[in-house]
């Protein structure tokens, strides 16, 4: 119940009465489309929560689209009050998307451990779960050495069959069809180009889709189309719900 100004009479005065009638022709509108009250409506906790969370889902959006209306004004700190862009929030989940088999980092001591929150030095890789070609596929990104140990390591590669990163750029993706293997590599972005990163792993995973379709017998054309898209999401994701998600002790080391 709202806490309200109140005259003698009892009744709510000025914004607070103004308040009470649009409840009151909420309530009107929703009995007409539900046939009851919220009183009398059986809903189960579950369900309250999610029209609630919903809600506020639109709330965020009317509040995110009025901002826009405002002119750009500078806070005390001096930052921008209004930001002219949307920024991405990592990490994005709780745990690995369904998408991801397994995570590996090594980061220095005393560090967060969070995959693909690198500084000079680590690196992190995951294994993509890409049941339907059954081609192995991992997305490394970090120090080179590290990136090739994991792999050697999680594949069972030797021999004549080791996984080496020869590439001097700044990502690149190796297909081995007689191993049925992919790897993508990417460097850790610098401050200008931060998101170089997210233009290099949709380079590198068009490659990496060409691999799996050529495993399947596929060619990649416009009777294929669908398939290389699925694909192709299905590998960005991977990569980028990873994003902040914290990596096990027992999942990696130390430089």
């Amino acid at each position: 119940m709202c806490h309200m100004e109140q005259r003698e009479t009892g009744r709510p005065t000025g914004t607070e009465a103004l308040v009470c009638a649009d409840i009151a022709r909420r309530q009107k509108l929703g009995i007409a489309k539900y046939g009851v009250t919220v009183a009398d409506n059986p809903l189960g906790l579950l369900q309250w929560l999610e029209h609630a969370y919903q809600e506020c889902l639109d709330q965020a959006v009317y509040l995110r689209r009025a901002m826009g209306e405002l002119p750009t004004q500078e806070s005390p700190s001096g930052e921008s009050a209004v930001s002219e862009c949307v920024m991405i929030g990592f990490p994005a989940s709780t745990g690995l998307p369904c998408t991801v088999r397994s995570s590996w980092g090594i980061f220095w001591p005393g560090r967060d451990r969070r995959l693909f929150c690198l500084q000079p030095g680590e690196a992190c890789c995951i294994e993509v779960d890409e049941r339907i070609s059954q081609v192995r596929v991992a997305i490394c990104q970090g120090d080179k050495e590290q990136c090739e140990l994991w792999v050697n390591r999680h594949f069972e590669l030797s021999g004549a069959g080791t996984f080496a990163l020869e590439t001097d750029g700044k990502a690149c993706c190796f297909y081995r069809k007689s191993q049925r293997l992919i790897v993508i590599w990417m460097s850790l972005p610098s401050i200008e180009d931060g998101a170089l990163t997210f233009a290099l792993l949709g380079h590198e995973c068009v490659h990496a889709v060409n691999g799996i379709m050529d495993a399947m017998g596929m060619k990649p054309d416009f009777a294929n189309e669908e398939f290389t898209a699925y694909t192709l999401q299905m590998l960005m994701q991977s990569y980028i719900q990873s994003i902040g998600v914290p990596v096990p002790l027992t999942e990696g080391g130390e430089p």
